[in-house]
């Protein structure tokens, strides 16, 4: 059984694996046909083992892969058989060779070798990081190849998008995080007026009229408020008139005004004195007296700002009240000077550059003590917000800048 058997079998087989391997999907086989037949040409037609082996030699060596079948043959001695499935990891490349074995025949030589048909398994499947840039033609992954959410920051190299690469209005609103555009990363000359939102503001408002100042404590006048788009500073102004009626020994008194951020502070140094304090005008006299008070507040960020314009009483020996009130607010986003206010000394601990003011006990207000203020330069504040986000900016930089090399090293070592 060893002749004309052998060579109906592998030359019908090797005709099998250049043809119907070719349409063969997964999983991994290869359909074979073969007649067997015994020396004389006779037809076998009994059923009987058949073993199917893949080497790496012509002849000698192990095996690499190998399955035995039942066959059982027609009465023309042709049989069809479904062999495997084969692991991919046979074919690597390397030249392979095709041994069979009837029954208890030794294995039929020569072995044969086997055409380039089954080598599409390794097709099938790819090793890991067998794909890389270096093996992938230029524009041959384009934006319709990559799944939604494919690319992710950690996967692109530090810089490697740049403006060339972003198409002209992909980048909306909704796509850029929180102050993630700062100044920094703006160019000189390449905003237009249009292009900004933070520009100046200004609330107006008329007060109440006929507000009378009690003879002690502070009261509210009114509360200004103000929604600004992020840092700056805000003018807050207040106008009007104080009518004071003198008491029976004909004192005019007077009214401390001033802008505070809580409803419940007096006024504080740099306060507006309205009246003439002792000053005699004759008993039960009116007096009118117009006042025109300012205050400029540093502004850390975006917001709802409120401003309460108080008063209370020095000289408390007339009965005073404020008429026709009016308040202005006015926001900036930006200095162009110095931004000088008065602070106390507890305001004035964090800054570096301070003068300090002696003001001393008002003539005008029995209740006043020596106060030592400060003139500060609210710009200090508006430098150190700045000097600190330049910081964090920077910080992030370097972050982003460490996980894409550690990204580039990980893709090296796989």
């Amino acid at each position: 059984m060893r002749g004309k058997a052998n060579f109906f079998i592998l030359t019908i087989l090797l005709m099998a694996l250049a043809t119907t391997v070719m349409a063969a999907d997964p999983p991994n086989s290869i359909v074979y046909q073969g007649r067997l037949a015994d020396t004389s040409g006779t037809p076998i037609t009994a059923t009987v083992n058949v073993q199917f082996s893949i080497y790496s030699a012509p002849s000698g060596g192990t095996a690499w892969w190998d399955s035995t079948y039942s066959i059982t043959p027609n009465t023309n001695g042709l049989f069809t058989q479904d062999v495997g499935p084969i692991p991919t990891s046979v074919f690597t490349g390397i030249k392979l060779y095709l041994g069979i074995k009837v029954g208890s025949d030794p294995e039929m030589t020569p072995r044969q070798v086997m055409t380039s048909a089954p080598y599409s398994f390794q097709s099938l499947t790819l090793a890991p990081n067998s794909v890389t840039n270096i093996t992938i033609a230029t524009g041959a992954v384009s934006n319709t190849k990559l799944a939604s959410g494919a690319v992710s920051e950690i996967k692109l190299a530090g810089n490697a998008v740049t403006t060339s690469k972003i198409a002209s209005g992909a980048v909306s609103n909704s796509d850029l995080a929180t102050n993630a555009v700062t100044g920094v990363k703006v160019l000189n000359s390449s905003l237009t007026r249009s292009d900004i939102a933070d520009e100046p503001g200004i609330v107006r408002e008329m007060g109440p009229g006929g507000l009378t100042i009690p003879t002690s404590g502070h009261v509210t006048i009114d509360s200004v408020s103000i929604t600004v788009p992020g840092a700056g500073y805000v003018v807050a102004m207040a106008f009007g008139y104080g009518q004071f009626m003198s008491n029976a020994s004909g004192l005019m008194g007077n009214v401390l005004l001033g802008f505070e951020t809580l409803a419940t502070t007096s006024p504080r140094q740099p306060y507006t004195v309205l009246g003439g304090g002792n000053q005699s005008i004759g008993a039960n006299k009116f007096s009118w007296h117009s006042f025109a008070s300012e205050r400029t507040f540093a502004v850390s960020g975006a917001g709802k700002q409120t401003y309460y314009f108080n008063a209370s009483r020095g000289w408390d020996t007339a009965t005073v009240s404020i008429e026709s009130s009016k308040f202005l607010l006015l926001y900036f986003p930006s200095s162009y000077g110095t931004v000088s206010a008065v602070a106390s000394q507890n305001d004035a601990t964090d800054l570096e550059s301070s003068t300090p003011i002696s003001f001393g006990p008002n003539p005008a207000d029995p209740n006043s003590v020596p106060e030592v203020m400060y003139q500060v330069d609210l710009r200090e504040l508006e430098i150190k917000a700045l000097k600190a986000q330049l910081e964090a900016e920077e910080a992030q930089q370097k972050l982003d800048d460490a996980r894409s090399l550690q990204e580039a090293d990980s893709q090296k070592e796989n």
